[in-house]
């Protein structure tokens, strides 16, 4: 199946729509309370943190719950933004020596009665920063580039750029206006 006609394949209109803004150049008139990309910064991880984190993980895979719970409890109290908690909770489980799913252990983690409570407040702590990365320009240009990798990507970018919704479309824009990335241009164009 190629990604000109896959089940997460851009409509027609959607495209057209895209190409005629980039030709007219109105696309920043259609988004004009849409903050420039300089407005977000890259989350350095805070290495109290990141310690806390790699502690939580690792006595929660060690069975310590007292402990998990205590470094748990840690990172809530801390009061970090949601983006800076999942960048330290993906630092650390997708580590070299680890390479740990984030989302099957907290459902492990969830599922242990003296780790429910916690793992529910960090749980909803890294929803909310991942529903706060879906606007940041870096993570959209990652899956604007990932749209020509395969079809994973495809799948994998198309999804997570739904989710940036309109904050992706500048972004979108500038690819369909450059002419050093018509490879980004030729199968959309084609879509059904």
């Amino acid at each position: 199946m190629s990604r000109r006609n896959g089940p997460a394949a851009l409509s027609k209109f959607t495209v057209n729509a895209l190409l005629a803004a980039a030709v007219l150049g109105i696309g920043p008139a259609l988004f004009p309370g849409l903050p420039s990309p300089t407005a977000f910064a890259q989350t350095e991880i805070d290495p109290t943190l990141k310690s806390n984190v790699e502690d939580f993980w690792h006595f929660a895979k060690m069975g310590r719950y007292d402990a998990a719970v205590a470094k748990g409890q840690a990172v809530i109290d801390a009061g970090a933004e949601p983006l800076a908690v999942l960048g330290a909770f993906e630092a650390v489980t997708q580590s070299s020596a680890r390479k740990d799913d984030l989302d099957v252990w907290m459902v492990r983690f969830g599922s242990t009665n003296e780790l429910k409570g916690v793992t529910e407040q960090l749980s909803k702590i890294i929803a909310d920063g991942r529903f706060a990365r879906r606007s940041d320009p870096a993570f959209i240009t990652a899956n604007i580039e990932r749209l020509i990798t395969n079809q994973i990507g495809y799948r994998n970018g198309v999804e997570n750029l739904r989710n940036s919704g309109e904050l992706a479309v500048p972004v979108l824009l500038d690819y369909l206006r450059s002419p050093g990335k018509s490879e980004y241009r030729g199968g959309y164009s084609q879509a059904n």
